[in-house]
């Protein structure tokens, strides 16, 4: 003789493999919906963050949105190491999309040591569409003036 209770527990079973399964179904969907839906990275976008992270200072988000991490990283926790970031502001002040591929920018950065104690300064940078998305010309000239390829901190 075979018991209801057997047959009960195989459908219950069963609903839960349903469930379960339509559950996992639905998390894909809503995890692809909202990765497929998520805007590309534009050439200003990447700009706004890459200053967005210097004025947090953030090294290593700044430095990943550059041609070049490690040299930036280098170059960017040596400033910052020696000038505090926190006594800093950095903005944008120009952006001019050049073609499909690439842009230009200014930026403002702004510097307070003490009462009567300001830099401020103007640096400019590129901005290239790479393989990887855009990225900023790493060029240690962006960071400060006279900052080049080859300068110490």
């Amino acid at each position: 003789m075979v018991s209801m209770g057997n047959g009960r527990s195989a459908v219950f079973r069963r609903r839960n493999v349903i469930a379960l399964a339509a559950a996992v179904v639905i998390a894909l969907v809503a995890t692809f919906y909202v990765v497929s839906n998520r805007p590309e990275p534009t050439a200003e976008s990447v700009v706004d963050d890459f200053i967005a992270a210097l004025g947090e200072g953030d090294v290593a988000a700044a430095a990943e949105l550059t041609t070049y991490p490690n040299a930036a990283e280098t170059t960017i926790g040596q400033m910052f190491e020696g000038l505090d970031p926190e006594r800093a502001s950095f903005d944008l002040t120009q952006f001019v999309k050049l073609n499909e591929n690439t842009g230009f920018f200014t930026m403002a950065a702004n510097w307070n040591f003490g009462k009567g104690k300001d830099w401020g300064y103007q640096v400019q940078g590129g901005v290239r569409d790479l393989s990887m998305g855009w990225r900023i010309q790493w060029d240690p000239s962006v960071m400060a003036p006279d900052l080049g390829i080859g300068s110490d901190l």
